[in-house]
């Protein structure tokens, strides 16, 4: 007679689900499941027997708890895995999801020289619509943005303080309101750096409902974290940020992706699951599902030309191909994509510069070459500006690259 278990995360944060293994303590079995953050709960059926649960959240925390099913009862058995507590009821998202030094309100240094002073983060708006010139920093973002850049104040409902300490502000950006194609990112000016960030607006879930893109700005780790309110992708996009592709892919088992990339409503999830198919796949798997998202990604590559992720998919397909033509149409693809601007994601970032330094360039037309010269210097300057744990590229600028 086989037992009920029924497994959740205790957390009143929007949705979203986390993978964790059931091991039996009585033999060699593991079952790998989704278990969800809140209500309701996943139920497993297991033989009775005696078992240790584990789930792996995206910022890093492990959860453990042994259960005893050996004495197998009629309405199952309940457990829920408890996170460390948040260090804000209003950070309960952020807190399951970003890295917790991101949340940390003390260091063991004095570095709080500025701390007296607790005006919020100055931010502005940045899209390319062709605003005057003369800008600090104009040079630099037209490289990060190509074209002529605006600098606005972001209005009012766009988006709002949702609250904060001395320490950790959150912001909630509502749906930006210029066409999709238009790419736009954030100038974050915390006191310190000035810090870049470019946003998904228009994000929208799989069932077409629009979310809110949400900011926090960390004055004493002196760090700036975009996260996206959505249940199915907020997961994926923190264990992409840590490195742990193989959980990413398992978080997004749940998520159609035929539905996603054919539609493609939403190209920023798409190049989300885009990056999770492509970390996941080598060359030698030629069946009829590689090809399917092959062909998606291809068409994510072309349909968007403001998004410099599609390309750097595509970039990355070609170069696994492993064939003279391939490679050179990879780094036509990767060239594509440095003259639409800094990647959305830094999965992306940390791609294009790995497509950049693996290929040779010396058999490539000479005008080719003097592109893929320029491309890596600035890719390899920018990629050294990059918090490495954040899902979206966030580039803090040094003050001497600020003319």
């Amino acid at each position: 007679m086989k037992a009920e278990l029924r497994l959740w995360i205790e957390s009143n944060a929007p949705g979203g689900k986390v993978p964790a293994i059931i091991r039996s303590l009585d033999g060699e079995e593991e079952q790998k499941v989704l278990i969800p953050i809140g209500m309701p709960a996943t139920a497993v059926q297991l033989a009775p027997g005696s078992y240790f649960v584990e789930a792996y959240l995206p910022s890093g925390e492990l959860l453990r708890r042994f259960v005893d099913l050996s004495a197998a009862r009629p309405e199952g058995v309940a457990v829920g895995l408890s996170p460390s507590r948040s260090p804000h009821e209003w950070l309960e998202f952020q807190h399951l999801i970003l890295p917790p030094e991101r949340l940390r309100e003390s260091l063991t240094g004095p570095k709080v020289y500025y701390l007296d002073d607790y005006r919020e983060p100055d931010i502005q708006l940045l899209s390319p619509f062709g605003g005057p010139l003369g800008q600090p920093g104009e040079k630099l973002l037209n490289a990060l943005i190509p074209e002529r850049i605006t600098y606005r104040a972001p209005s009012p409902d766009l988006f709002r303080l949702v609250a904060n300490d001395d320490t950790l502000f959150r912001y909630e950006f509502t749906q930006h309101r210029t066409p999709q194609g238009v790419p736009a990112a954030l100038l974050i000016t915390p006191q310190w750096e000035h810090v870049f960030v470019p946003v998904p607006f228009q994000w929208l879930t799989i069932d077409h409902k629009p979310v809110p893109i949400e900011l926090v700005v960390n004055r004493v780790t002196e760090s700036v974290s975009v996260t996206v309110a959505d249940p199915d992708f907020a997961p994926v996009l923190g264990y992409l940020a840590s490195g742990h592709s193989e959980l990413a892919a398992r978080a997004l088992k749940d998520v159609s992706l035929g539905l996603l990339f054919s539609k493609l409503e939403n190209p920023f999830a798409a190049a989300a699951g885009g990056y999770v198919l492509v970390q996941s796949w080598t060359s030698g798997q030629e069946d009829e599902h590689s090809w399917s998202w092959r062909r998606w990604i291809h068409n994510l590559a072309d349909r968007f030309p403001f998004l410099p992720d599609g390309a750097i998919l595509e970039g990355r397909v070609l170069l696994s191909l492993d064939s003279s033509v391939a490679r050179e149409q990879a780094a036509l693809r990767f060239l594509e994509a440095f003259s639409r601007g800094v990647p959305y994601f830094s999965a992306g970032l940390r791609m294009l510069l790995e497509g950049l330094l693996a290929i040779d360039n010396a058999p490539l037309p000479a005008e080719i070459r003097q592109r893929f010269k320029v491309a890596r210097h600035h890719v390899r300057k920018w990629a050294t500006w990059m918090d490495p744990r954040e899902p979206f590229t966030t580039l803090h600028i040094p003050e001497r690259e600020w003319s």
